[in-house]
């Protein structure tokens, strides 16, 4: 069952945002990476009614290069609509009432998290019910190392690597017979690392093909993009490829976008990757997918 909350408990030590996400944030120069401002979710059937659901809470604490308003701005529009409320943690995580969220999200941060954090995260996991999620990318991107701490903790031995192929689509049976794999064909997932994983405690979602390796050329067939688990009344996520989980344009949206309603020149080409997010989320807080 999803777990409610008190916002009032909270406030004093998060930002709670109104809905604005992607159609907020400017794209800047349009050159690089940025935020797609087209963005507009797709969630034909809302997990709750608006406001309603449990509270996604966002770490800012570890001097994060993600926020709702940037980075992060298509999957805090997708939590919206999906009846989520979205916060933003500006304290460390041993200050706050984690009994109060849903979900907690450690995604690109630049320093470790505290023998007590580590503390407080696995109780509230695996005691009170929340749920985790960690995010990193590939190898010299920030957070892989202090993702990896973390994660290690449930089962999941994230690798600092960068894996070739830059550019995978999983399908068949690289997708995991898991309940966030449901209704989807397949994923195309850039940039990213790897992780193995602890039989009987944790599971993996998306699994490397023959011919995937490291820049050294070692093989990284069989290894994975993402992993979950449970711990306790609690459940968890790894996902190592920051993109499954935004909406960003490369160089110019009608050039190339990536992740949720990713198209290339205009042409969809990752229709599956919003409906894996919502699964996810979905199944992190003990619901049934979507698809």
């Amino acid at each position: 069952m999803a777990r409610k909350f008190s916002s009032i408990r909270l406030l004093a030590v998060c930002l709670l945002l109104a809905p604005c996400a992607a159609r907020c944030n400017k794209p800047g120069s349009g050159v690089g990476t940025f935020d797609n401002p087209n963005y507009t979710p797709y969630v034909p059937d809302p997990a709750f009614p608006a406001g309603e659901g449990p509270l996604v809470l966002l770490d800012r604490a570890h001097d994060n290069t993600h926020s709702w308003l940037n980075g992060f701005a298509a999957l805090g529009e997708l939590l919206l609509a999906m009846g989520f409320v979205t916060g933003e943690a500006i304290v460390p995580v041993d200050q706050l009432d984690l009994s109060a969220v849903g979900t907690f999200i450690y995604a690109r941060p630049k320093t470790y998290l505290t023998e007590s954090e580590h503390d407080a995260i696995a109780t509230a996991v695996c005691s009170l019910g929340m749920s985790f999620l960690g995010v990193a990318d590939h190898s010299g991107a920030t957070g892989i190392l202090q993702v990896a701490d973390i994660a290690q903790d449930f089962g999941a031995l994230v690798e600092d690597t960068y894996v070739v192929p830059t550019e995978i689509v999983f399908n068949g049976s690289l997708l995991g017979l898991h309940p966030v794999n449901t209704g989807v064909s397949y994923i195309r997932a850039y940039d990213g690392s790897s992780a193995l994983w602890v039989d009987g405690i944790a599971e993996p979602l998306l699994v490397f093909p023959e011919g995937a390796h490291d820049k050294a050329g070692n093989s990284l067939a069989g290894h994975a993009r993402a992993v979950v688990g449970a711990c306790g009344a609690g459940r968890w996520a790894i996902v190592l490829d920051v993109q499954l989980l935004t909406s960003k344009c490369v160089g110019s949206c009608a050039e190339k976008v990536t992740g949720f309603q990713g198209s290339t020149n205009g042409i969809l080409d990752a229709e599956f990757d919003e409906l894996w997010g919502q699964n996810l989320i979905r199944w992190l807080n003990h619901l049934p997918p979507a698809g």
